[in-house]
C-alpha cells in the first residue's frame, strides 16, 4: 500500500484493533460494590483465623498426643497419660535426651502422614473445581472448602474428646480433601480478585494485600490458640474453628455477590459449558501449548516463574509445622502461649510490613526484582535461624524475614496478569495443583530432613531452605534477563493496561507515530469490531 507522508504510519484496521486491545484490558473486570468488598475481607479474614487456629492446634497436639502415648522403657518408663489433659509438655533438660529426639520425629513423620491424606485426596479434586469455577461462577468452590473444613474440625473434636487413638484423625482430614481443604475457598477468592481488578501492578498488590489480611487476622489468632490450648486443651479450640467455617459458609450462601457470570456468552457454542475431561484437560494444560493464553508470554518465561513457585512453595508449606516443634524442643523450650506471641509477631512484620514494602517499591522498580529481594531477606532470615541457640536469634531471624513471604503472592499475580479473563479459575486451578503437589513433597522432604537431623544439627532444615531461597533468587534472576529480552523484542507490550513501544524494527510501523490528528480519518476507524481471538492475538 502507497503512503505519503501525511498518510497514517498504520491501516485503520490496525488503529482499531490496537484501541480494541487497549479497551479490552480495561473492561474485563467488574465492579464491586463497597459492601460486597467489605463482606469478602469479612470471610477473608474469619478463615485465616480459623485456618491460623486450627494449624497450631494440629501441629501441638500431635507432639502433645505422641509424648504422652509413647512408652519408651529404656528411657523413660511410666510415660504413658491421657492426650486430652492440660499440663505443659515436658520440654527435655539437654540436647542429648534420646526420648525427646523420638518424640520430635514421631510427631514430624504423623504430621507428614496426615498432609498426604488430605492433599492427596485434594488435589484431583481442585483440578477440577478451578477449571469449572469459570463456567458456575466463584461461590460453589467456596462453600465446598469451608463446609468441609467445618466437618473437619468438628470430626476432630469428637474424637479428642472421646480419646481416640490419634490414626482416626485420618478420617478428619480424607473428609477435608473431599472438599478441596480451604484451599478451596482460597482458590475462589484469588479468581474472583481477578474478575474485579485490572490487568496491572493493581492485581499483583491486591493479590499481595489478600496475604497481609490473612496475616493481620492471624496476629490475634496465634496468640488466642496459645492461651486456649493452655486453659481449655484441644476440644473446644477445634470446636470453635469449626464455628467459624459454619459462619463463612453462611456469609457465602447468603450475602456473598457473585463475580464471575458467563451470561453474555449464554447463546454462544463456543462458550457452552462442557464437563468431559477431554475439555478439563485442555484448558488446565492450555496455558502451556497455546502462547494466546497466556498473551504471548513465552514458556521459557512463564515456566522459570512456576519452578520458582513451586520450590518455594514447597519449602513454605511445610515452614510452619517445623518451625513450631522447632521452638518446642531445646535449647528453647517455648510453652504454647510463648509461641502464640512469636508467630503473632512474625505473621505482622512479614506479611504487613512486607506488603507495604512491595506498594512502596512498586513506585520504583518491578514486581521481578521485589521477588529477587524477598529472596535475599529469605536466605538472611533462614541462616540465623538454622544456628539459633538463643530467643533473641529467633527474633533476628524474623527480622531478617521482613520480605521472605513476598514472592508468592506476586507470583501469583504476575501469573494473573498473564493470562485472559476467562481463563482465571483455570489459572488458580493449576496454581493451586501446585500447592497441593507442593504440599505433600514439601512435607515429605523438610518433615523428613528434620526428624533425621535431630541426633546431629536441629537447623539443618532451616539451612536447607536458606539453600532453596538462593536457588529461587538465580532463577528469578534468569526470568527477569528473559523477561527484558522479550519486552525489547516486541512492538506492543502491556504496562499498566497501556500499550507503549519498547523498540522499532525497520520492517514494523511504530503506533506512538501514528497521526491520530489526520484531518480526512475514514468513517469506520471506530467501528472496527475484533472478536477475542484476534485482540489476544495482537
Amino acid at each position: 500500500m502507497d503512503t505519503n507522508e501525511k498518510s497514517a504510519l498504520l491501516p485503520n484496521e490496525r488503529r482499531g484493533v490496537i484501541q480494541n486491545v487497549s479497551k479490552k484490558d480495561h473492561d474485563t473486570h467488574i465492579t464491586i460494590s463497597t459492601n460486597d468488598f467489605i463482606i469478602r475481607n469479612i470471610n477473608i479474614i474469619l478463615i485465616a483465623c480459623a485456618v491460623t487456629i486450627g494449624g497450631v492446634s494440629k501441629a501441638q497436639y500431635i507432639y502433645k498426643w505422641v509424648s504422652l502415648n509413647t512408652v519408651l522403657p529404656d528411657l523413660i518408663p511410666e510415660t504413658n497419660a491421657t492426650s486430652t489433659g492440660n499440663n505443659s509438655q515436658q520440654c527435655a533438660t539437654n540436647s542429648s535426651s534420646d526420648a525427646e529426639d523420638e518424640y520430635q520425629r514421631l510427631a514430624a513423620r504423623l504430621t507428614l502422614f496426615f498432609t498426604l491424606t488430605e492433599k492427596g485426596i485434594a488435589l484431583p479434586v481442585l483440578v477440577f473445581f478451578g477449571i469449572y469455577s469459570d463456567r458456575i461462577g466463584r461461590k460453589p468452590l467456596m462453600i465446598a472448602g469451608t463446609v468441609a473444613e467445618c466437618l473437619k474440625y468438628g470430626i476432630t473434636s469428637f474424637f479428642i474428646y472421646k480419646d481416640f487413638h490419634i490414626n482416626y484423625l485420618y478420617i478428619s482430614f480424607a473428609v477435608s480433601g473431599l472438599g478441596g481443604t480451604y484451599f478451596s475457598f482460597y482458590l475462589g477468592t484469588f479468581a474472583a480478585i481477578a474478575d474485579t481488578t485490572a490487568r496491572s501492578k493493581q492485581r499483583t498488590f491486591s493479590i499481595a494485600l489478600l496475604d497481609a489480611v490473612v496475616g493481620v487476622s492471624g496476629l490475634v489468632a496465634q496468640i488466642t490458640a496459645g492461651y486456649m490450648i493452655k486453659i481449655t486443651g484441644y476440644i473446644y479450640i477445634n470446636m470453635m474453628v469449626a464455628g467459624l467455617f459454619i459462619l463463612v459458609s453462611l456469609s457465602i450462601i447468603c450475602l456473598y455477590k457473585e463475580t464471575r457470570t458467563n451470561g453474555q456468552h449464554a447463546n454462544s457454542p463456543k462458550h457452552k459449558t462442557s464437563w468431559s475431561i477431554c475439555d478439563a484437560i485442555k484448558r488446565i494444560t492450555g496455558f502451556y501449548t497455546h502462547k494466546e493464553q497466556r498473551r504471548n508470554m513465552p514458556l521459557s518465561i512463564f515456566l522459570t516463574n512456576a519452578v520458582v513457585f513451586i520450590i518455594l512453595y514447597s519449602m513454605g508449606s511445610a515452614r510452619s509445622d517445623i518451625e513450631i516443634l522447632y521452638t518446642l524442643n531445646f535449647p528453647f523450650c517455648w510453652s504454647s502461649v510463648k509461641i502464640g506471641y512469636y508467630r503473632a509477631a512474625k505473621d505482622f512484620v512479614q506479611m504487613v510490613v512486607g506488603v507495604i514494602l512491595i506498594k512502596l517499591l512498586h513506585f520504583c522498580t518491578s514486581d521481578e526484582i521485589i521477588c529477587i529481594l524477598g529472596c535475599v531477606s529469605g536466605i538472611a532470615s533462614m541462616l540465623i535461624m538454622g544456628f539459633a541457640s538463643n530467643d533473641w536469634m529467633l527474633y533476628l531471624a524474623t527480622g531478617l524475614g521482613i520480605m521472605c513471604i513476598v514472592p508468592l503472592p506476586l507470583i501469583r499475580g504476575i501469573f494473573s496478569k498473564t493470562v485472559l479473563s476467562d481463563k482465571q479459575g483455570a489459572l488458580f486451578a493449576n496454581i493451586y495443583i501446585f500447592e497441593v503437589l507442593c504440599s505433600l513433597g514439601g512435607s515429605t522432604i523438610y518433615n523428613n530432613v528434620y526428624a533425621e537431623t535431630q541426633t546431629t544439627m536441629k537447623g539443618v532444615t532451616f539451612l536447607v531452605m536458606a539453600g532453596v531461597y538462593l536457588l529461587s533468587g538465580i532463577l528469578l534472576i534468569i526470568c527477569l534477563c528473559l523477561t527484558s529480552s522479550w519486552e525489547t523484542s516486541n512492538l506492543y507490550t502491556t504496562v499498566d493496561n497501556e500499550p507503549s513501544v519498547n523498540c522499532r524494527r525497520s520492517d514494523t510501523p511504530c503506533v506512538d507515530n501514528v497521526d491520530l490528528m489526520n484531518s480526512n480519518p475514514p468513517d469506520d476507524t471506530n467501528n472496527v469490531e475484533v472478536n477475542t481471538e484476534e485482540v489476544d492475538s495482537v
